[in-house]
This record gives structure tokens, C-alpha cells and sequence, in this order.
């Protein structure tokens, strides 16, 4: 970390050493306005939160006083580092979402962001916070901005008291997207800022909790999240008070904004959908791994194992996608060498590529989620080739329905292919020879050996899936064996809460005595309003008090996540309108053929402590 510091602090010097040639030698103006002037530089993300990985890129921002353009960044400032021996690896990236240059300085990676303010004077101690900074400032300097300042509102809505907690969960969930391949948020998955927000959100919410149980209200938390109901740190502001009209920034709301699927809002003004690219395919993916980290976590804390350092290893599984299943799309992005252009080219297909199982979702009979990948391989197709995979299972149902004979996308790739080339969106009007896009079409026996390594070896990874379809097969069994169990005496088909009612055993091990007990549950949420009540609570699972029932705190919490700020109105309503229901259910589940056993329904009528 010292050593990072050092280089940025030789960075800062070699970017305010620029600010004075540019106001004396190119623009000839006096020396004191020059050495008034200053400058500064502010650092963003992993780096200045302390959870950069080795080898990551520092996100570093030049804000400038106003008389530096962007055409001086890309032509001094960019000539002064490549005459320097420490700077290798330099290119610079005009036509960027966000504008950069791109660097090594002494084998560290530094991406440099340029800002600059309408002022002619940037202050030593300047707040990069104060939402006045950005008056008068174009749209490329808010985005620059937009780093440094999310990241230290984040650091300042978490806490100092809650900011240690904050990092080491950070660091671990970090590790498990990216080993579970969740990272990367021009692929629709989380990126650096998602991560930052969602752990900081969970800090706000059980503050003073300590890492095992931050972690594990992660997983909960996200699994019952009813998106898309943004994650937000504070309340969203529309502009600054005191801002005149004309400065106004288009901020996220979610009226503006319906077609979000996982909104992930940013804490600075003007706030934004950090998760803007996420699909519905990808946030399949991401939902189906935050289900799999919150049954891991639940079995750690049922065992009472969350001070062993090894029962948390199973998070931190590399994952399974080149095991998971039968059909892969091997993409390929070709360019034709190390040059500027091939690597355009690579970057603005892979800035799209995530909209492409979207796509075969839509043209295609496929299983969710058509899983994107969002590893890069490098291949030997061309001087400079990499390789993108997505994995898919075909539903063979739908497919029968469908009347399709054959899985053939070439239509559907070559409609991607036009909107790489589209004049007015695409690369180029025409693609420069050398540079492609193409596809190939895998089952897994197919697949490059290579790409097992993560799971060990292609030997290692042909068990996992031999031991993934005999689990297939013996779900699928199971499943029709519990579809036929699951009717009642009369034929009539359960539905899933009273299947669950009907699987809990009763005093004596015969899940058979919890058939009255459903009749009862039946005929007392016959009224709407009472199904209303009564059926969340049948879906949840609750804290237990001594006595073996919930505790009427722990029912109001979960009410809380299904029915919000309804929740209190809809127990008080309960209590003291339906007591003659509430009364009328006990006597009914009383009876002896009616077994009082079953907790999810035991504490529907229980008051509490």
C-alpha cells in the first residue's frame, strides 16, 4: 500500500507540474495565476476503500481548474507520461464512456480520469462532497466526479463504527462474485460500486453486528429483496437546494426508470443506477448464487460453526458453469493485432455482448437463466482473439410446442452482428477487415480442455457433472412422486403451503395427521381479507420464543417484508376485528382430529410476548 502511495503522490506532482505548463507555455498566462491555479487528484473504488486486489487498476481522477480541456489531457498530459521511463503500457481512450488514460507507472496500473471545474482555482482542500463542485461542469466531468464521490459517501453513511465490519465482509463478497462469476458490470453482473453499496446496506440495517452476521443477513436479506424496490443508502435527491434550473441533472427514479430489474442506486448527487446493465437472464444467475449462499449460511448456523474459518470455504467454490450444463455458445471477438483499433474493437463488443442471451431468451424454447459468462478467455484465432461462453439447457417441452426442429442461431447472431455494424449505434459503418465476431456451437464433451481449470482439470470436472445428472434424474423422480402425494383425500390438488403444512410431521411421525389441520387453515381463510393475513404467515419462517412459538416481534418483522409500512396496520386491524375468526380457527385446530402440531400455523392466532 505504501508503495502505491508513493507512485500516486508522484502521479499528483507530474499532473500540477502540467496545470502550470498548460497556463504558462500554452495559454501564456501570468506566472502567479499559474501557480494559483493548483490541482488535484482524488482516488476512487477498491484503492480507497483498502480492498484492491493485486494487480487491480487504481481509479485515479485529475480535476483541473478551468482553463485545462480534455484536448490538453490527450496531448500535454499524455506526452509528459510517455516520455517517462517509469510509464509503460500507455493508451489513451478519448471516446470512453468516461474518458482516460490508461497506464503502468513502476508496474502499477493506473486508469487517469480527467475533470474539470469552472473555476480557475482548485483549492488544496477541496471537498469533492459538495454538490457545488459540479455547478457548471459538463457531462464528462460529472461522470469522472462521480467515483471519487460515491466512494466517500459511502465511507460516510457506513460509519466509523460499523467501517471495519464493512471491509471484511466487503473483501469476502468481492471474492465470492468473482469466484462464483458474478463480477463484472459491463456483463450485467456486480462490479466494484454494486458490491460497495449492497454490503453498506446491510451495515445500515444491523448496525454493530459483527462479520458472520452481516454476511449472513447478506444472503437473507438479497434472497427476500422484492426487486425491483431499489437498494438505497439515503433518500434519493432530486438537485441541490439553492440550484438553479438550468444546472439540474437527470437523477434515477424508478417511475422514470421501470424496465431496471435490479436497481442499485448510487448515494451521490445526482444519483444513478449503478446496476443499469443487469438483464434478466444475469439477474437469474446472480439471484439463483444468492440462494445457494443463503442455504450455505443457514447450515453454518444451525451447526453454531461460524467461528471455524473452514465452514465458510463452500461459499468460495469456483463455479460450476462449465459443469452446469449441456449446450455452451463459445463467442468469439477477432482482432488483428495489438493495435489501438483491435482493441477498440474487443472493447465494444464486449461492452454488448451482454445483450445477446437476451436474445436467444427471447428467439429460442431455452431454460433460464442463458447464462453469460463474465470470464475472458484468450484464444489463438487471430494475432489478437478473445472468447466469451454462454451456457444454456434447452427446455424440451416448450421446445416440442414450438414446432422447432433444430437449435440453429445464426440468425440470431447475425442480427447481433448488424447491431455491432448499425451506422448510427455500431462500431463503424463498415468493419475494418480483420476485426469479427463469430460463434460456435459446444455441448460439453466439446468444450476446450482448458477452460476446467478453475474446477481442477477436465477429470475433476467430467465426476462433478457425472454426480450433477444422477442428481438430476433422482430430483426428477422425487418430484414426480411428491406431485402425486400432493392431494388431499378428496383429489384436490395442495397448494404449496399447505404441501408444506402436509410434510411436517405430527406428534406421532405420520404426516397424514396434518390433513385436518389444513381443512381447518382452509376454512378459516375462506374471506379474502383473511387469506390475506394468513398466507404470508404460512410462508415464513420465524424466530421461536422458549415455548416453542414465534415471538410476536419476529412475526412483525417478517410481516414487514411483504406488506412494508402495512404490516402494523394489518396486525392491529387483526387483532381488533377478527377475534371471533381468530377464536372460531383455535377451537377448529383444538379438536382431536385436528392435531395443534404445526408452528407455521400455531403461532397465526399466537399473541406473543
Amino acid at each position: 500500500m505504501r508503495r502505491r502511495d508513493e507512485i500516486l503522490a508522484k502521479v499528483r506532482d507530474i499532473f500540477i507540474g502540467w496545470v502550470k505548463h498548460i497556463a504558462v507555455n500554452v495559454l501564456h498566462l501570468p506566472e502567479d495565476v499559474a501557480e494559483e491555479a493548483g490541482g488535484e487528484i482524488f482516488i476512487s473504488g477498491s484503492h480507497k476503500l483498502g480492498v484492491r486486489d493485486i494487480g487491480a487498476d487504481i481509479d485515479t481522477v485529475c480535476v483541473a481548474p478551468n482553463f485545462c480541456t480534455i484536448e490538453h489531457f490527450f496531448t500535454h498530459l499524455k506526452d509528459e507520461l510517455q516520455k517517462r521511463p517509469e510509464v509503460t503500457e500507455l493508451v489513451g481512450i478519448a471516446t470512453a464512456y468516461v474518458p482516460l488514460i490508461s497506464f503502468d507507472f513502476n508496474g502499477v496500473s493506473i486508469d487517469l480520469l480527467f475533470a474539470r471545474l469552472a473555476s480557475s482555482h482548485v483549492p488544496r482542500d477541496l471537498d469533492i462532497l459538495d454538490d457545488d463542485v459540479l455547478i457548471g461542469v459538463d457531462d464528462k466531468t460529472e461522470k469522472s466526479l462521480n467515483g471519487p464521490r460515491v466512494t466517500q459517501m459511502i465511507v460516510k453513511l457506513v460509519g466509523p463504527n460499523n467501517f471495519s465490519t464493512f471491509l471484511i465482509v466487503l473483501r469476502f463478497i468481492r471474492k465470492w462474485a468473482k469466484k462464483r462469476g458474478l463480477y463484472g458490470n459491463k456483463l450485467g453482473y456486480l462490479g466494484g460500486v454494486n458490491c460497495n453499496i449492497l454490503v453498506a446496506f446491510i451495515c445500515q440495517l444491523f448496525p454493530n453486528r459483527g462479520p458472520s452476521s452481516i454476511l449472513a443477513r447478506f444472503f437473507k436479506t438479497y434472497k427476500n429483496w422484492q426487486w425491483p424496490n431499489p437498494i438505497m443508502l439515503n433518500n434519493i435527491q432530486p438537485h441541490p437546494p439553492g440550484q438553479l434550473i438550468s444546472e439540474e441533472r437527470k437523477v434515477w427514479t424508478k417511475e422514470e426508470n421501470p424496465n431496471d430489474i435490479m436497481p442499485i442506486i448510487t448515494p451521490a448527487y445526482p444519483a444513478m443506477n449503478s446496476a443499469y446493465s443487469t438483464s434478466e437472464q444475469s439477474f437469474e444467475v446472480m439471484y439463483q448464487e444468492i440462494c445457494r449462499g443463503f442455504e450455505i449460511v443457514e447450515r453454518i448456523l444451525r451447526a453454531k460453526t461460524w467461528q471455524n474459518p473452514d465452514s465458510w470455504r463452500e461459499l468460495l467454490e469456483p463455479t460450476d458453469f462449465f459443469v452446469r450444463y449441456r449446450h455452451y455458445l463459445a463467442c468469439h471477438i477477432l482482432g488483428h493485432g495489438d493495435d489501438m483499433e483491435s482493441k477498440s474493437w474487443i472493447g465494444f463488443v464486449e461492452a454488448r455482448i451482454r445483450r445477446l442471451p437476451v436474445m436467444l431468451a427471447n428467439f429460442f424454447p431455452l431454460k433460464a437463466p442463458v447464462h453469460l459468462h463474465p470470464v475472458l478467455f484468450k484464444t489463438t484465432k487471430s494475432a489478437n482473439s478473445v472468447c466469451y461462453f454462454i451456457g444454456f439447457d434447452v427446455n424440451k417441452e416448450a421446445f416440442k410446442r414450438s414446432g422447432v426442429t433444430d437449435l440453429n442461431f445464426d440468425d440470431t447472431v447475425a442480427k447481433f452482428q448488424e447491431m455491432l455494424i448499425d451506422p448510427d449505434k455500431g462500431f463503424k459503418a463498415e468493419r475494418p477487415e480483420g476485426l469479427d465476431f463469430f460463434f460456435e456451437h459446444l455441448r460439453w464433451k466439446e468444450l476446450p480442455k482448458e477452460v476446467f481449470e478453475s474446477v481442477g482439470g477436465y477429470e475433476k470436472a467430467r465426476i462433478k457433472r457425472k454426480e450433477k445428472l444422477a442428481k438430476e434424474q433422482a430430483d426428477a423422480a422425487a418430484k414426480a412422486e411428491k406431485a402425486e402425494a400432493a392431494k388431499d383425500g378428496d383429489g384436490k390438488t395442495l397448494s404449496n403451503f399447505e404441501q408444506k403444512l402436509a410434510s411436517v410431521d405430527g406428534n406421532n411421525g405420520n404426516s397424514n395427521n396434518n390433513r385436518p389441520v389444513i381443512r381447518a387453515v382452509r376454512q378459516a381463510a375462506v374471506k379474502q381479507e383473511r387469506r390475506e393475513f394468513i398466507l404470508p404467515c404460512l410462508r415464513t419462517f420465524v424466530e421461536f420464543g422458549d415455548d416453542g412459538l414465534p415471538t410476536l416481534a419476529g412475526i412483525r418483522r417478517k410481516l414487514m417484508e411483504y406488506h412494508g409500512s402495512s404490516a402494523e396496520e394489518l396486525i392491529a386491524d387483526t387483532k381488533r376485528s377478527r377475534v371471533d375468526d381468530i377464536v372460531e380457527m383455535k377451537r377448529r385446530l383444538a379438536e382431536p382430529e385436528a392435531p395443534f402440531t404445526v408452528p407455521e400455523v400455531t403461532w397465526v392466532m399466537h399473541e406473543g410476548k
